[in-house]
């Protein structure tokens, strides 16, 4: 084990294969990680099968830290933090990354921001001085605030014309209600045109912070990366960030139905669903496997009655979601206009009849080989695995999900997936969001549940 004077920790993390009762444990690619003093945590994947060379940041505060009249604010902090520093500006910035032949993105999801830059493994000390002085040195010009508040407008205007985003966006609010989960990641036009320097400046300042941050380095490298992390990012200062609360979950009661009306629309689309449970939880691979049985492929419970027995749409699918706080169950498809209220009772039915009966051991059998099959998939390039495992620090879980992921996929029983659905999925209690033309649909959906209808106009302001 390699001893660094500037680290607090350090951990070296090789698997090997080997093969057991239950089933054969996942070989984990070899990797380091080292928290420097400033708190910031360095993941080192070495990966000389290519002169690549790239940096992966997670920043562990997303869009759920959006304050109530500020939706977006995350976004524009990211997406801000390339477009001018203290010894750069915009162009400068984009001919630096241009002319070393990189790329650089960023995301930002609810929980978390993801920031990533990659290079020729040649250009690798040029590239960790303009990452980490992005990361660490941004100062949000008012010139760019403006430029990117129009661009960001320009995509909210446009999220209207693409129905599947729409409805989705939508159905996220309506089902979350107050839940900071249920605001577009993107904000809204009025809480972005809201938005001033000042506001980005203090966001930034409290959360982009070494100690809530991890960084994960993969590719082409020598032992002397430490050394150039810790000067790139020697500056950059710690603090105590408060821990965030989220309100309660909104109770469901009985079926629900918002319909957005929007006359012109050429198809229906149908979102249906309720609470699910955190990342953490312990059931969570049961409930994976039995996504993969309900909706989870061609062969899922949802695609062979409404689709290909019913002929109601030509795309159904279901997801168990898992987020730091709670994810939603939620049924996503698609239909005719004259198909809707049909669609959405049959769907019901089969979520009934799953509740009930639950799933056969074949089907859990061929669930396995699907989870196990796509598995290495996951993990199949070093940045990847990188990304894996900020994803596992962030929720706080064992590395050991992926080592032994095989294991504890074979070792589920067909009783403990079937008392899981029995737990978590409730058809009797959900939401249903159906965005479609009023006229066509609104008799179709009176029967189901208590039906609600707002204009499709209220939700682009």
């Amino acid at each position: 084990m390699k001893a660094y004077s500037v680290i607090t920790f350090v951990f070296l993390f090789i698997l090997t294969a080997c093969t057991t009762k239950e089933g054969e444990k996942y070989q984990l690619r070899p990797y380091e990680q080292v928290t420097l003093q400033n708190g910031l945590q360095v993941l080192l994947v070495k990966d000389k099968s290519l002169p690549y060379f790239s940096l992966q940041m997670l920043i562990k505060s997303g869009a759920v830290q959006d304050p109530v009249s500020k939706a977006g604010l995350s976004n524009m902090v990211a997406s801000l933090l390339n477009k001018s520093t203290e010894k750069h500006n915009a162009t400068q910035i984009a001919d630096i990354i241009g002319q070393m032949g990189a790329d650089y993105g960023d995301n930002v999801e609810d929980d978390y921001t993801f920031i990533a830059a990659s290079s020729l493994s040649g250009q690798r000390n040029k590239l960790i001085e303009i990452f980490s002085e992005i990361i660490t040195q941004a100062n949000f010009n008012v010139g760019e605030i403006e430029r990117t508040k129009k661009q960001i407008i320009s995509g909210l205007k446009k999220i209207v014309d693409n129905p599947p985003t729409f409805a989705s966006v939508v159905y996220s609010s309506f089902i979350y209600g107050p839940h900071p989960y249920g605001r577009n990641v993107l904000g809204t036009i009025r809480d972005v045109n809201s938005i001033k320097q000042k506001d980005l400046i203090e966001y930034y300042k409290t959360f982009y912070t070494p100690n809530n941050s991890v960084l994960a380095i993969t590719g082409d490298f020598d032992d002397s990366i430490i050394q150039e992390i810790t000067k790139a990012f020697s500056s950059w200062k710690s603090h105590s960030i408060e821990t965030k609360s989220f309100p309660m979950f909104p109770a469901i009661t009985g079926v629900n139905i918002k319909l957005i009306d929007k006359p012109d629309l050429a198809q229906t689309q149908i979102r249906i669903g309720h609470k699910a449970i955190k990342r953490t939880n312990p059931d969570f691979l049961k409930l994976r496997l039995a996504s993969i049985v309900l909706g989870g492929g061609f062969s899922s419970r949802l695609m062979s009655h409404i689709r290909k027995d019913r002929g109601l749409t030509y795309s159904i699918s279901s997801f168990f979601g898992a987020e730091k706080d709670f994810g939603t169950f939620t049924v996503s498809t698609f239909t005719r206009h004259d198909k809707v209220g049909e669609t959405v009772s049959e769907t019901l039915s089969v979520l009934n009849k799953f509740k009930k009966d639950g799933i056969t051991q074949a089907e859990l059998d061929s669930a396995k080989a699907l989870a196990k099959g796509t598995f290495p998939q996951a993990l199949e390039t070093a940045e990847s695995f990188s990304r894996n495992l900020l994803l596992l620090r962030f929720y706080g879980i064992s590395d050991d999900y992926l080592s032994d992921y095989y294991k504890n996929i074979n070792k589920i029983t067909l009783d403990e997936v079937n008392k899981a659905i029995e737990s978590y999925l409730s058809p009797e209690n959900l939401k249903i969001l159906v965005y479609a033309p009023k006229q066509k649909t609104i008799d179709q959906l009176r029967p189901i549940g208590l039906l609600e209808v707002e204009d499709y106009k209220q939700f682009i302001e």
